[in-house]
């Protein structure tokens, strides 16, 4: 639609399109590896505070609960830290994205009015070049999103995989008690 509206708007946006995924690869290359030590982190929280549960009525007898809590607490921080970096690395691929389609579309706004100015262009024209130029970047936009949800979807699925595959625990058995018949007197008689 803008190639018919306007040509050389049409060849801006199709030069500086296909660095929209080029970009959105290498960052997205830097920020998996960055994901996964989270969800990694956030797994060995989980399994601290499981083992903790189980632990408890032991770990109050020893004395020894308010060291647990401090540690849990500084793994807690940790995973915080580690998150709060893995969300600016989320936030600078979505960034990438914005530029390149703010510079893209800053360049075909510099063309138009410069042709504006000349003459060169009628004005319904060029406001339609400009509505126009940052809807052909919305499919990268929405392409984006669904990557994102499909990589989280991806992880619980690999999550769930595991828990599946692992064996089944062994069922707790009780130790039988066993009751005695109450000895009999002898009746009187």
């Amino acid at each position: 639609m803008l190639a018919w509206t306007d040509l050389l708007s049409a060849v801006l946006v199709a030069v500086t399109l296909p660095l929209v995924p080029l970009f959105m690869v290498l960052v997205g290359k830097y920020t998996q590896s960055a994901t996964a030590d989270s969800a990694r982190a956030l797994d060995r929280i989980a399994a601290h505070v499981a083992e903790l549960v189980r632990g408890l009525p032991v770990l109050v007898g020893l004395g020894r609960a308010a060291d647990q809590a401090s540690a849990l607490a500084r793994l807690g921080e940790a995973h915080r830290i580690r998150t709060l970096a893995t969300l600016r690395i989320a936030f600078l691929s979505a960034l990438v994205l914005e530029l390149i389609a703010m510079l893209s579309v800053a360049l075909v706004a510099v063309t138009v009015g410069i042709r504006l100015v000349h003459g060169d262009m009628a004005l319904a024209v060029g406001l339609t070049a400009l509505v126009l130029a940052p809807e052909a970047f919305a499919p990268l936009r929405s392409l984006g999103s669904a990557h994102h949800a499909s990589e989280d979807a991806a992880l619980a699925a690999a999550e769930a995989r595991a828990v599946l595959a692992a064996p089944a625990p062994a069922p707790r058995r009780r130790p039988r008690t066993t009751t005695r018949a109450a000895p009999t007197s002898p009746s009187a008689g």
